[in-house]
């Protein structure tokens, strides 16, 4: 909790900065406004202590950072910027439900114990290493889940919660409502 705590400092500090270096005027008249910027992710994460309190217990955002943008980069790093933050969201909002598992990690690596090709993320029990190859991508991931997290992008998926590629047709997806296409994904939220 200590670690949350600090990194909202932070990005308060952050968020303030580039307000002020951009907008001084404004900044200066109004304060209030530019610290939002930094406390977006805190009120997230807030809301997740507060809606499940075993969301933060023995987290580590560092990793919860890293499978943010490992999956990212897995599944949509040849999709345009709006594609990939809905893969990021997606995670996220798995993670806001008590259907899925409480971190971030936890739902990125759900399922594959067993077999190959049996997870929610293919690239996660695929057999293949995990290990980015393409440098510019995975610095671009990287930037992307951090800018998810902290709530810098509204969520173009409206909520979904599952997606797959427009060239497959899996047998679940009758199951849900049918959501957005966005680049090659088409993604779906619980039916009302």
């Amino acid at each position: 909790m200590l670690l949350i705590l600090r990194w909202c400092g932070a990005q308060a500090w952050r968020g303030l900065s580039w307000w002020l270096a951009r907008l001084k005027d404004w900044s200066a008249a109004h304060p209030r406004e530019a610290r939002i910027t930094g406390s977006v992710f805190c009120a997230v994460m807030l809301g997740f202590v507060l809606l499940r309190p075993d969301s933060l217990r023995d987290v580590d955002l560092m990793e919860e950072l890293e499978c943010l943008a490992l999956n990212i980069y897995h599944e949509a790093r040849g999709e345009p910027e709006v594609g990939q933050v809905a893969v990021g969201q997606v995670v996220l909002n798995r993670v806001a439900h008590e259907r899925f598992p409480s971190s971030i990690c936890g739902v990125v690596k759900q399922g594959g114990e067993d077999s190959l090709h049996r997870c929610q993320f293919s690239w996660w029990c695929d057999g293949n290493s995990d290990q980015p190859h393409e440098t510019m991508a995975w610095a671009a991931s990287q930037d992307l889940a951090k800018k998810v997290l902290a709530g810098e992008y509204p969520d173009p998926t409206e909520g979904a919660m599952w997606y797959h590629a427009d060239y497959v047709a899996p047998d679940w997806r009758g199951d849900f409502d049918e959501g957005p296409k966005i680049g090659r994904h088409i993604f779906y939220r619980v039916k009302n």
